[in-house]
């Protein structure tokens, strides 16, 4: 969604779903799963980047 923002609040909770997703695509890849693996991936960078994000912007007062 182009109009969600991140804020440092969110960080735990972003890391959390992170490692979640770490650990499933290290199942998948034990596992074979390819396509499963690279799913995983794709969401490990996407949460990475909103932590990246979330670290530079403060809640709005």
């Amino acid at each position: 969604c182009p109009a969600y923002r991140t804020t440092i609040e969110h960080i735990p909770v972003l890391t959390a779903q992170r490692d979640d997703a770490v650990a499933l695509a290290q199942d998948a890849t034990d596992r074979g799963w390819d396509a499963e693996t690279e799913r995983h991936l794709r969401l490990i960078t996407r949460l990475t980047t909103h932590i990246e994000q979330a670290a530079t912007r403060r809640t709005p007062a």
